[in-house]
């Protein structure tokens, strides 16, 4: 559409009009992690609008993995209760970590009015399709640290007393 011989380098149309060059954005509209950081760019007010909005994410991500954590603990609640052979009240996640995929570790609240009412749950597995070789250790005190080398940590059976597998319903082992 331009013809070489233009000035300037700038293409020239049919009507003797010059094209312009395209305008490239200028850099300061890019935000990089440290632009937003800083307060010369965004002034305190900005920075402070993006901590509230980073502490708002980091609760709702609390949550939600606080919620994983007690699902994970649940999924595994019949396996401890026929383990240690008594039927649990209360049962509530006070703290976890891990991935739930591979591996989980969880410090469950098993007694509401006793400071050694804690059970610490250790569960690993090689592969999301295997089932969990999991490990307790019953009696433990609100300040115990959940590890996952524990010296009072104790194998959860893989099978009901019956020899049934604890995945499959089994009323026997119940009546027991």
């Amino acid at each position: 559409a331009g013809r070489a011989g233009a000035p300037g380098g700038v293409a020239m149309l049919g009507g003797g009009h010059t094209e312009r060059p395209v305008r490239r954005s200028t850099s300061e509209y890019v935000r990089s992690p440290h632009q937003q950081a800083s307060n010369y760019v965004n002034g305190p007010a900005a920075s402070e609008k993006e901590m509230a909005k980073r502490r708002s994410s980091e609760a709702a991500k609390a949550y939600f993995q606080k919620q994983e954590a007690q699902v994970f603990a649940n999924s595994l609640r019949s396996r401890v209760e026929q383990a240690i052979e008594d039927e649990i009240d209360e049962w509530e996640v006070e703290s976890y970590s891990g991935d739930f995929i591979r591996k989980g570790l969880v410090k469950v609240r098993i007694c509401a009015n006793d400071d050694d009412g804690y059970l610490h749950i250790i569960a690993l597995r090689p592969t999301r399709t295997d089932q969990w070789a999991c490990r307790i250790a019953n009696g433990k005190a609100k300040d115990d640290p959940l590890q996952e080398e524990d010296e009072d940590l104790e194998s959860l059976p893989d099978e009901g007393k019956c020899g049934a597998t604890v995945n499959e319903a089994c009323t026997s082992c119940s009546l027991m």
